[in-house]
């Protein structure tokens, strides 16, 4: 007679979760600090005079002409950037966050671009995304409406991973676009337009999307015969 020999076998089985919250990396500015710069600290100037601190809010550090600010930090290449309005631009200017900024110090190198649109009357604002490269910048896919106005304290940002191109506001992600153009590592930047109101901003988020694997224990119960 054959006896059945019981025992439990462990494993462990790999859950590769997706990414979270949008924005899903950490406040690297919070632009609570005594009035310095520019540069910011932690930045480097993109273009222009850059940006500083004033009032525990950070600002373009000069009027008229493009004034732009970038974390010193690279990261990627699957990375985010996300910016706090802590003032709304003016109606018809350009103010663009950038993602796999190739040189931290300027502003015309390879990089992906979401530009915050402000449009004339109510719920009209827009959202666009770019990819720019050896100078020539490419709008991809059609222009977002946001169905609302651009806000203070809203929370806008890009993500690049892999070939998928994510804007969001808000926790929400509003569209996605693929290209392959720009693959490596880069820097987060922002630069704003000089016409008035400009672009004020009370954080800057920037860092690596890491996919979380995780190892969950499960345990099987098998019979062996003898």
């Amino acid at each position: 007679m054959k006896k059945l020999l019981w025992f439990t076998l462990s494993v462990w089985l790999l859950a590769t979760h997706s990414w979270g919250a949008y924005p899903d990396v950490a406040v690297v500015d919070n632009c609570t600090r005594a009035n310095q710069g520019p540069p910011l600290t932690g930045h480097v100037n993109n273009g222009g005079s850059g940006w500083r601190v004033a009032f525990n809010i950070c600002i373009p550090a000069g009027a008229g002409g493009y004034h732009g600010t970038s974390w010193n930090t690279s990261y990627g290449p699957d990375m985010e950037g996300a910016i706090t309005l802590n003032q709304v631009p003016a109606v018809g200017t350009y103010n663009g966050l950038f993602v796999r900024l190739q040189t931290a110090n300027n502003s015309g190198s390879d990089r992906y671009e979401l530009d915050l649109v402000p449009v004339t009357g109510a719920n009209n604002d827009e959202l666009t995304v770019w990819k720019c490269v050896s100078s020539v910048s490419t709008q991809l896919g059609a222009t977002y409406s946001l169905g609302v106005d651009l806000a203070v304290s809203d929370v806008i940002g890009l993500r690049a991973v892999g070939t998928t191109i994510t804007p969001f506001r808000n926790g929400s992600a509003l569209a996605t676009r693929t290209d392959s153009a720009v693959s490596g590592a880069g820097y987060v930047g922002f630069q704003g337009d000089p016409a008035t109101p400009q672009t004020y901003i009370n954080a800057f988020y920037a860092g690596t999307i890491v996919s979380a694997s995780v190892a969950v224990p499960s345990q099987t119960t098998l019979g062996v015969g003898q």
